[in-house]
């Protein structure tokens, strides 16, 4: 009879939606509905100790979890839901979630708060979510675990034995695994969630220094032992390395004032969001780390910026002079790590390892300058078409001569080795003062799915200026590298100090001149047809520290139903191990 009423309900609301496609929604959105209601009480029984320290006075919160208001999350899932192509079941799911969610308040925030007594390490926690009519809300609870109510507190009893307390106070229903946490509940709930609810559908602020410094020295002595166990699996024993990367992570711990992330849909933009901020306490390490970077201008490479990519990159950045011996000694890791790729078979004679660890020697010398100059600047664009990807990028780096000797001499070598493959044309070309080289690479007969990228060579190029050095890589990369170039004369204005982007149609239709799946072309196309193909990384300087979002263009989430549909059509069923 489910079944059949099921049906009906399709027929009525899915315009084609099939009965057993509602059972199993309406499965889905009561699991989806209960969890928003009870995920804070019942995780935060099932994650912390069951011995408690009770609150004796009023501490402030440690940790802050905001949920937006549910009519605005719901509005949001609907519009997530016609994104991803699927417009038909927001009735059904709107539907189930208003049956599930009754008693909640659609119009205010609900959160949770973790507090820590005095310098003990075990949080208490109290969540408090916004309701309309607590009755109607304790009805659904209900269905999954035991009310119990008295005069003056609700006992809710879940599946797993735990216990936790509720009480309504003023429109809001708090919970705990306490009832002494009652005695901290904030008079406003919504003042404690600040400006987080506007801005983020879920989102958590960390207070660092209301961290116990024993928890915090838990997480830096976790951090040591896997960082030790990770350097003892790979063979290296270098404590100076070790002691100064140890030096940063509790800098970063105990330094730390304040983290922040949230996540939202955002409908007026047509982007998902994600944010993440951290700010160092004024005057430490990590805040000086941050600040030495503000008012940094664009560089030398935001032409390398290019919206018909397939991806590009920025980079900024300055390093303060107590961090320089840090990263030296990862160069100086790296070096061997170099090394050891390049003799992993024990090929080589003596004499050629020799003198590789001389080249090696001077390249790692040349970046140990150059951060010692402590300025960072970078630029990379990725052309992908269909049987066709070209590869360019530029960076600041101190004595380009030496380092254009070093990179002179591995080429001869790598002609030597490889006689009738690699064909090097030294002083090929120049442009706007840079010196180009020329390596090309014969691609072989067998390698078929190279050849239908690159042709029969792949050409490489790599340009010497007075301060910069360029690389490039593909079928043509000269045009892409030039055009970047003359592009960072003029573009000064940046979205971000640090940015990255990827751009999933080209590569998409890149993907499809490779493997023989129609499936890829129809979700280029799908890309192109809405062109919101994006996914981006910003970071930029705040005061005291860092901010970096993540940003998804919500045209990717139709490659939703496009591969659904692929799927049900038989499409990425064979063997696809090429791709």
């Amino acid at each position: 009879m489910l079944f059949l009423k099921d049906q009906a309900a399709g027929a009525k609301y899915g315009g084609g939606v099939s009965g057993s496609s509602i059972v199993y929604w309406r499965t889905k959105v009561r699991n989806v509905c209960l969890s928003l209601m009870t995920t804070m009480a019942i995780c935060a029984v099932s994650l912390f100790p069951s011995e408690k320290t009770y609150a004796q006075s009023a501490p402030k919160p440690a940790v802050v979890v905001s949920l937006a208001p549910l009519g605005e999350q719901m509005d949001d899932l609907k519009y997530l839901v016609k994104a991803s192509g699927f417009g038909k079941m927001n009735f059904l799911i709107q539907s189930q979630v208003k049956h599930f969610t009754a008693g909640i308040d659609r119009n205010r925030p609900s959160g949770m708060m973790l507090f820590f007594q005095d310098n003990n390490p075990e949080p208490q926690w109290l969540g408090f979510v916004a309701v309309e009519n607590v009755e109607d809300m304790l009805d659904r609870i209900a269905d999954f675990a035991d009310v119990d109510e008295d005069d003056d507190m609700i006992i809710i009893s879940p599946e797993n034995g735990d216990e936790i307390v509720a009480k309504e106070v003023d429109g809001y229903l708090f919970i705990a695994d306490d009832k002494e946490m009652f005695n901290v509940a904030p008079t406003s709930p919504a003042d404690e969630l600040g400006d987080l609810p506007n801005n983020f559908n879920l989102a958590a602020r960390v207070f660092g220094q209301r961290i116990p410094e024993e928890l915090r020295q838990k997480g830096i002595d976790l951090i040591s032992e896997g960082y030790a166990r990770q350097m003892e699996e790979l063979g290296k024993d270098d404590d100076e390395l070790f002691d100064t990367q140890m030096e940063q992570i509790k800098s970063f711990v105990n330094d730390t004032d304040e983290i922040m992330i949230g996540f939202q849909a955002d409908k007026e933009s047509g982007k998902l969001l994600s944010k993440v901020i951290f700010r160092g306490t004024p005057g430490s390490e990590l805040a000086k780390r941050c600040n030495v970077m503000k008012d940094l201008a664009a560089g030398k490479f935001t032409g390398f910026l290019n919206t018909e990519s397939a991806f590009n990159a920025n980079v900024r950045g300055r390093i303060i002079e107590e961090d320089i011996q840090s990263y030296h000694a990862l160069l100086d890791q790296l070096r061997e790590q170099m090394l050891e790729e390049i003799d992993a078979d024990g090929e080589l004679e003596d004499e050629e390892f020799t003198k590789l660890e001389t080249l090696a020697d001077d390249v790692i010398s040349v970046l140990k300058e150059t951060v010692a100059g402590g300025e960072l600047d970078g630029g990379a664009v990725m052309m992908m078409k269909k049987g066709s990807l070209n590869f360019a990028s530029g960076v600041k780096i101190a004595n380009t001569a030496k380092l254009e000797k070093s990179i002179k001499s591995l080429a001869e070598m790598a002609e030597e080795k490889a006689d009738g493959i690699v064909d090097l044309q030294f002083n090929s070309g120049s442009y706007d003062g840079i010196t180009f080289h020329t390596i090309n690479v014969a691609v072989p007969s067998d390698e078929e799915e190279v050849q239908k990228v690159f042709g029969d060579k792949v050409t490489i190029l790599v340009g010497i200026g007075t301060e910069s050095v360029y690389f490039g890589m593909g079928n043509d990369p000269l045009p892409l590298l030039t055009t970047s170039i003359e592009k960072s004369k003029t573009a000064d204005k940046l979205e971000s100090l640090n940015q990255y982007n990827i751009f999933l149609a080209p590569i998409l239709r890149f993907a499809s001149g490779i493997t023989p799946e129609p499936a890829l072309e129809k979700m280029a196309d799908k890309l192109e047809e809405n062109g919101k193909d994006r996914i981006s990384v910003f970071s930029d300087v705040i005061e005291n520290g860092l901010e970096s979002r993540l940003e998804m263009e919500d045209g990717i989430l139709a490659l939703i139903q496009a591969g659904f549909e692929a799927v049900q059509s038989g499409a990425f069923q064979g063997d696809v191990d090429e791709f």
